[in-house]
């Protein structure tokens, strides 16, 4: 067991070290291969919220440009009965004079 023990500490020492800075780098690149990974995600994250945001904006002017179309169809419906009644009125009153001067 002791005779193990000893193999062990001389390949430690002789290896040890360089196995370590293997284990290091190798540990090394997969952090730097994360944080790619994580900054491209990042960024196709904020691609998609910044398209996303466009696509709000230009839906947002078109609602506004039809809820003013919406808006003057109203107003101009509003205008026509409006004047519908006036000319209502009107020939009811050319009606009624009408009647008065035969009787």
């Amino acid at each position: 067991h002791q005779n193990i023990r000893l193999v062990n500490l001389e390949l430690l020492q002789q290896f040890g070290a360089n196995a370590w800075k293997l284990g290091n780098f190798q540990k090394e690149r997969m952090l730097a291969a994360i944080e790619k990974a994580t900054d491209g995600y990042r960024q196709t994250g904020v691609d998609l919220n910044k398209a996303r945001k466009y696509e709000q904006v230009e839906a947002g002017v078109k609602l506004r440009d039809l809820e003013s179309r919406w808006e003057e169809g109203v107003r101009q419906c509003i205008e026509i009965q409006v004047a519908n009644c006036e000319l209502l009125a009107e020939i009811l009153k050319l009606e009624h004079g009408i009647a008065n001067r035969t009787e």
